[in-house]
């Protein structure tokens, strides 16, 4: 076996040459507890701890900025053999968690055949029924146990009022201006404590309607109420298009149900009442920001042509159209998204004013708001005093409006109509007189109310009732209770909150009280069921984690009765990938198990029973999970772009990094020649942030043969008659017996390269030297083993044929 070094000779200079000592360009570290000797086995040294004396470094590695902070101390000379380290990730940021414990926690996620409308997740109705009371006109109650007030002119659970009022008919009782209703305002009604006020050029329909306060007529705000702003949900409905660019959708006119519906005379081109221009669209009204589109109706077929106004007559539950061209004013029925005429229920009119704007049907009055001129409209008023079929009669007195505008609505109380531009003002809304006497003064206290039994069949098993109701006054509410046996056990109920009953029955019923003067109760709506699905799932919504997620613990509170289960899959890739897990049972996501590792976290839980009267249920779920898992983690030994170690996906359990890469890459950067050791990086990359510890290193290796250093005796050599040692220090390599050469070159840059050679048994030479620039005392050579380092002599001296120069390099040959 032979090596070569080279050192560079000279720092000083006296007289002629300056022969400068010689050094191994090498770490000097320590090796003291980092390196075992096993003489019994020349092969078996190791090296188990890293260059600081830890056996389990960390690194924080994140993409693009890979960790350099551990390195191993190989001894010069060493030969590797194998090599192999243990990879471990850790968590960056700790355990995190995520809690599912409530209704709105359960309504934040998909549901399938579940129920998320309680606190409890369980599973859902099957088959249920509704049963919807707007507290209208058929609302009924057991008079004997219900002190409260059935208030048909806003078709509400009121307090019981104490005294009436009349005001005389179309006497203005009081306006506002409503200019944040539009520059052009369509027709207005009173909705429970706001006014709904239509746009009637509105580009986009979804921004035609506003609700305004009804004290002052400026735009509701707060996110909330959607800033006064209604949502329209238009699926399933068909409506007509814009057919000119500067026309607008508006509604002329409204009708408003006893049953939460609304029917708009909807516009697409207000100058014209032209039937094409022109649909009635029907609403789902029972939440305030958000109408659902129920039907779209077109009843001009049957030669009936164009309408202009529409009403909603309380006295006989029907839906009024005036049909302008006919002069005729004609009833229709609106039952499940049908619009059916009556055939014989229809009155004519005859009038002197121009196109009626707006229309109320009431008992045995009509009226409307009719165009007088192109700065008035005219409220006129007709009785129905003949046969069906037959002429209104003509009221006396109408009332002057001084400007345009459309929609005439009766709130019960009065009358209702808003001005769609004005020349010099502010559009108003107006309310005036009506004529007809209403209730005032309501009564403090408490009242209730207690709907009539409904006799199922079947063993109710629970029930989800939604209520709306209002106060104004601090205190004042409307408490409710829903009941499974007729009312012998009563649930108290929590808005859209489902009740599973722990008293059973097959009689439905449900009560609410009113506690102060301003506590109004405005509708209900009560679904029920006597099975439960068979399965369901559930699913939480998308959390997005920072880094990859490594571990995940899921525990939950359930009650299973016999024949139902629940599981619990968790998966960190939104999905794409499920794991079930156990209750409070750590798993891994590491791709050795589980190829669905990322940072997309959801979980979901399926339910299931097989007894359709039972179900089991969720108190809470919690999903603890440990993200800042380093991901695609590589090895670079020697921190020169080449990975000797890649692992595919998050790296979580201890995985034993140990291949011939590795050991090729310890030897490419080892150092051959020298005193002590080179420290070599381990490189950390990560393609995703985390912690990666490395331990149990174990590097086997053996010395080669090597040169340990050279130097100068005195640092000097001069022409002046003494010869001096140049000492070379050499040690034999674990698998050889003992040095057998050393050739030692003198790179002068005069001519000649003078070898001094030694060998084994102190059999020296020199050669090579032409131009005789030294002088080598070859009988005085010698050589010393101390602990297996053998340090050679060799007595030398320069001639006056070498002139002066100084960084002389030596290079030494060794062979075993």
């Amino acid at each position: 076996m032979s090596g070569n070094a080279g050192w560079i000779v000279g720092r000083g200079r006296i007289s002629a040459i300056s022969l400068v000592c010689l050094f191994v360009l090498a770490s000097m570290v320590p090796l003291l507890g980092s390196t075992t000797e096993v003489s019994a086995d020349p092969a078996a040294r190791h090296i188990y701890t890293f260059s600081d004396g830890s056996t389990s470094p960390i690194a924080l590695a994140s993409p693009g900025s890979p960790a350099r902070n551990i390195m191993v101390t190989l001894p010069n000379g060493a030969e590797v053999l194998d090599a192999e380290v243990t990879l471990s990730g850790a968590s960056s940021t700790g355990w995190n968690q995520v809690i599912s414990q409530n209704r709105a926690d359960w309504a934040e996620g998909t549901s399938n055949g579940v129920d998320p409308r309680a606190d409890d997740l369980a599973l859902g109705m099957a088959s249920p029924d509704t049963d919807f009371d707007g507290y209208g006109l058929d609302s009924m109650t057991t008079t004997s146990v219900s002190s409260a007030w059935s208030d048909n002119s806003s078709f509400t659970i009121r307090q019981p009022h104490s005294s009436n009022a009349t005001e005389s008919r179309f006497s203005q009782q009081r306006s506002v201006s409503a200019a944040t209703a539009g520059t052009y305002a369509g027709a207005s009604f009173t909705y429970r404590d706001w006014i709904v006020s239509s746009d009637l050029r509105a580009s986009n329909i979804n921004s035609m309607l506003r609700l305004l306060h009804a004290n002052n007529g400026t735009q509701v705000q707060g996110a909330s109420m959607n800033n006064g702003l209604i949502s329209l949900d238009l699926s399933g409905c068909s409506l007509p298009s814009l057919p000119f660019t500067w026309s607008g959708y508006g509604i002329r006119d409204w009708a408003i149900s006893d049953d939460e519906r609304a029917f708009g005379l909807l516009t697409t081109y207000y100058s014209s009442t032209s039937s094409q221009y022109h649909r009635i669209v029907e609403f789902d009204i029972r939440y305030p920001t958000t109408w659902t589109c129920l039907a779209v109706h077109d009843p001009s077929s049957n030669n009936h042509g164009d309408y202009s106004g529409i009403s909603y007559d309380r006295t006989r539950d029907v839906v009024w159209v005036n049909h302008n061209l006919l002069n005729r004013v004609v009833a229709y029925h609106a039952e499940d998204g049908t619009f059916e005429r009556n055939a014989t229920l229809y009155y004519n009119y005859f009038s002197t004013s121009g196109t009626p704007r707006g229309m109320v049907v009431n008992g045995s009055y009509v009226y409307f708001r009719s165009y007088a001129s192109w700065q008035q409209d005219r409220l006129e008023a007709y009785a129905i005093t003949g046969t069906l079929g037959s002429t209104l009669t003509k009221q006396q007195g109408t009332t002057s409006i001084s400007a345009n505008g459309y929609g005439l609505y009766y709130n019960g109380q009065r009358l209702v109509t808003q001005d769609y531009y004005a020349w010099s003002t502010s559009p108003m809304y107006r309310e005036y007189g009506s004529g007809w006497a209403y209730e005032i003064t309501p009564m403090p206290g408490t009242s209730s109310w207690v709907s009539l039994p409904m006799d199922v069949g079947e063993t109710i098993l629970s029930a989800n009732m939604e209520v709306s109701w209002s106060a104004t006054a601090a205190g004042d509410r409307v408490d409710y209770w829903v009941s499974a046996d007729n009312g012998t056990h009563w649930e108290q109920v929590t808005n859209n909150q489902t009740t599973h009953f722990t008293h059973t029955g097959e009689v439905l019923r449900w009560k609410l009280q009113l506690v102060g003067s301003t506590a109004v109760a405005w509708w209900s709506q009560v679904q029920y069921s006597t099975a439960y699905e068979s399965s369901g799932d559930w699913s939480s919504e998308l959390v997005q984690t920072g880094t990859e997620i490594g571990r995940i613990r899921a525990t939950w509170l359930s009650d299973e009765p016999a024949g139902t289960s629940v599981e619990v899959h968790v998966s960190a890739d939104n999905g794409t990938n499920w794991l079930t897990v156990q209750n409070n049972v750590e798993v891994q996501f590491d791709n050795s198990t589980f190829d669905g590792s990322g940072n997309r976290l959801k979980y979901r839980t399926l339910m299931t029973t097989t007894d359709s009267t039972v179900t089991p249920v969720i108190q809470n779920l919690v999903i603890n999970y440990e993200e800042g898992w380093p991901a695609s983690v590589r090895l670079d030994i020697g921190n020169d772009g080449d990975m000797e170690y890649t692992h595919v996906g998050v790296l979580t359990d201890p995985l034993v990094a140990s291949n011939q890469a590795m050991v090729s890459a310890l030897n490419t950067h080892a150092v051959q020649n020298g005193d002590g050791g080179t420290d070599i990086i381990f490189a950390i990359h990560a393609g995703s942030a985390g912690r990666v510890m490395l331990s149990n290193l174990d590097i086997t290796y053996r010395y080669m043969s090597r040169v340990i250093e050279a130097t100068m005796e005195g640092g000097t050599i001069v022409p002046d008659g003494d010869h001096r040692n140049l000492i070379v220090r050499a040690a034999s390599g674990d698998v050889a017996t003992s040095l057998l050469r050393l050739d030692v070159d003198l790179l002068s840059t005069q001519g000649s390269t003078p070898r001094l050679t030694w060998e084994s048994g102190n059999v020296c030479s020199i050669s090579n030297d032409p131009s005789g620039l030294v002088s080598f005392d070859a009988a005085n050579c010698s050589s010393q083993e101390v602990g297996g380092v053998t340090s050679i002599r060799l007595p030398i001296m320069p001639n006056w044929a070498w002139d002066d120069e100084s960084g002389v390099e030596v290079r030494v040959d060794l062979e075993d």
